[in-house]
């Protein structure tokens, strides 16, 4: 009465059924009521994904038999959905809160010897990637170039599906390379992304097959970038991400990006 119809919609899409009827079992029908809404309203999703975000980030003040139930429904459902609609940076939040809450010691470990690993390489980092930067300088082309570590979370799956220890991991952090499409040049996105790969691979050697387009077939989540492995001078294998603005930003709004 006060909010009209939209909000009741939406508070009725986002309301458990409380009779005790369900089809399959509590759990299942709350996430069935809720992915069906889909069809009609994505903001009924949103706005239960932002409560499961307030849900995680204050899990302290939570029983722990709740802490659990919550952590396991967030990485079976919540961060797998977050991921599905493309939104990035609340599908690696929610991975990496579920996983400092239920394995603490092993997140805190991890989240310490990546702080340390990015501390020590530095100086490698930064040799890596300052000719990069003036490569493209001179090419006119104004792109931030910035190294960061992998989450947490990605890094201890990757352990975990691999078997292999933090030091044995190849790529703890990755390179990204995010510029602004030019229309003016006559290149489209793509072509300009090739354009920076093509200069890259100039000045260092590439990794063979490694080259992987996900501008032509971008991910399910709609993520779009180009990526490529290149031979530092330390000799490792540094992973490269090549991408627009438009495209960076939408591989963190995902389905909320004003396209």
């Amino acid at each position: 009465r006060h909010f009209g119809p939209d909000v009741a919609n939406l508070v009725q899409t986002l309301t458990k059924n409380s009779d005790g009827n369900y089809k399959i079992s509590k759990q299942i029908d709350n996430f069935k009521h809720m992915l069906d809404s889909i069809n009609y309203d994505i903001r009924a999703l949103l706005i239960k994904l932002a409560d499961r975000m307030h849900n995680m980030r204050t899990l302290g003040s939570m029983r722990t038999d709740k802490q659990m139930k919550i952590t396991s429904e967030t990485d079976y459902f919540y961060a797998p959905l977050a991921n599905r609609l493309g939104l990035y940076e609340i599908k690696s939040e929610l991975e990496n809160l579920s996983l400092r809450w239920r394995s603490p010691q092993e997140y805190a470990r991890i989240e310490k010897k990546i702080n340390r690993y990015m501390e020590q390489h530095k100086d490698d980092i930064e040799s890596f990637l300052q000719p990069i930067r003036l490569m493209l300088r001179e090419e006119g082309i104004e792109a931030r170039v910035y190294a960061r570590p992998r989450s947490v979370y990605a890094l201890w799956r990757k352990m975990q599906n691999t078997g292999q220890t933090f030091k044995e991991l190849e790529h703890v952090h990755q390179v990204q390379i995010v510029f602004p499409f030019d229309e003016a040049c006559g290149l489209s996105e793509k072509n300009q992304c090739l354009r920076i790969y093509s200069m890259i691979t100039d000045f260092y050697n590439e990794r063979p097959y490694s080259l992987i387009n996900y501008i032509d077939q971008p991910k399910e989540n709609g993520y779009q970038a180009l990526h490529v492995q290149v031979m530092t001078m330390m000799g490792q294998w540094a992973e490269v991400h090549i991408c627009t603005e438009e495209m960076d930003l939408n591989s963190k709004r995902g389905c909320i990006s004003d396209r």
